[in-house]
């Protein structure tokens, strides 16, 4: 877990970082900018030597860029400590909340380090040709290590799903794959966890009809792009917030206060997507309850590749589930079986006098990646030997 001196290393790195880092945004990215790390010493502590490495930071300038997110807004955000705990995922990351709720810091692995830096140029072409993808906002990739004592700890920041100007809570949530075996959570456990899964959803979520089509359309073209990249098990998170008699008070006092903060103070500046222009969220009309919702979602754990460890995974599990319903599948059939599920079981068209009007948009692409080949990048990325030639030929980069 994250100690107390960990929380304050790594803020201490990322201060160190922007300051001892110059980027050169006047010149186009080149195929080095993606593999390009730095790395730099220093001591927060008497006789204690912290090495901090930054990786491909010319093109995560960018992609903050993109969204409309600062190196100032990280900083300002990882001033206060922020919250730690330990992921409900089988990766067993730990992560930490910024106290504003806009920034995610998730621990990596190497392995997933590694393909992330392999996977970047074709993810900037991608979050650049749709603005609006439901994929992780991913802006920065780092590592650090005490030199002679402990482990590397390698960790990704991120944007927060979750993340709403009046801080709406979730009153219910889901991590959906869209398959059935096991993806269920029993009443027994439901005191430990607030996030239930694919059997446990009995409802929709339902989406204004002059966003419907925009949403559909999304999520088809971000399943396509990871089945594309071989990448498999990742969810949709979903949060549903709506007024009940609980939080009815608390979320007055939150809206008043809100009012007293200036323009500057309410924003959080980032570039919403058209799922988030509602309180950082989509809001919607429920016709069963008759009341106005908030929805919070997007893709999450885009790392997982289907390499030759998940394909013995997925033959054991298979004989023992069925292959059609476990998680561990081709990324094809994975994405179809995902986007089906979400279009058919989950997202609604829906309607609401004076919300279904049409949004219209249009945020300006402030980057031009650099230019790839023109397939869809299966050829870039494969479960073969070349995997390991791949990674050995960074051992030079590498914090191990």
């Amino acid at each position: 877990p994250f100690t107390e001196d960990m929380i304050l290393d790594i803020i201490f790195g990322l201060s160190a970082t922007f300051s001892h880092v110059k980027i050169d945004v006047s010149e186009a990215l080149i195929p080095s900018d993606y593999s390009y790390h730095h790395q730099f010493k220093m001591n927060r502590r008497p006789n204690e030597l912290l090495k901090f490495k930054i990786f491909a930071p010319k093109v995560f300038h960018m992609i903050r860029g993109q969204f409309q997110v600062g190196e100032a807004d990280l900083l300002a955000s990882f001033k206060e400590p922020p919250k730690g705990i330990k992921g409900e995922g089988k990766s067993g990351a730990f992560m930490l909340f910024t106290r504003d709720r806009r920034f995610i810091l998730k621990t990596a692995t190497k392995e997933e380090r590694d393909f992330l830096w392999e996977f970047l140029p074709f993810y900037l072409k991608h979050i650049q040709k749709f603005p609006d993808t439901l994929l992780p906002r991913i802006y920065g990739v780092y590592s650090m290590k005490h030199e002679g004592i402990g482990g590397v700890v390698r960790f990704i920041i991120m944007n927060n799903i979750f993340n709403s100007n009046i801080y709406y809570d979730p009153i219910e949530m889901y991590d959906l794959k869209g398959s059935k075996a096991g993806r269920f959570v029993p009443e027994h456990m439901r005191e430990f966890t607030s996030t239930l899964k694919d059997l446990d959803i009995k409802r929709k979520i339902w989406v204004p009809s002059s966003l419907y089509a925009n949403l559909v359309s999304q999520l088809k073209a971000d399943s396509d792009f990871l089945a594309n990249h071989k990448i498999m098990d990742y969810s949709f998170l979903l949060g549903v917030h709506y007024e009940n008699e609980e939080n009815a008070v608390v979320l007055k006092q939150r809206k008043e206060a809100q009012l007293k903060l200036s323009e500057s103070e309410r924003s959080n500046t980032f570039r919403p997507s058209k799922f988030q222009l509602s309180e950082g969220g989509l809001m919607g009309w429920n016709p069963e309850t008759k009341q106005r919702e908030f929805y919070y979602f997007g893709i999450i754990d885009i790392l997982q590749r289907y390499n030759s460890r998940k394909k013995i995974e997925h033959f054991f599990r298979s004989i023992a589930q069925g292959a059609q319903e476990i998680s561990v599948v081709n990324p094809k059939f994975y994405a179809t079986r995902f986007y089906n599920f979400l279009k058919e079981t989950v997202v609604a068209k829906g309607k609401e006098p004076g919300l279904d009007t049409v949004i219209d948009q249009v945020f300006p692409v402030s980057v031009d990646p650099v230019e790839l080949d023109k397939s869809d990048g299966n050829n870039n990325i494969n479960d073969s030997n070349e995997d390991e030639e791949a990674s050995d030929s960074r051992e030079d980069a590498s914090d191990d």
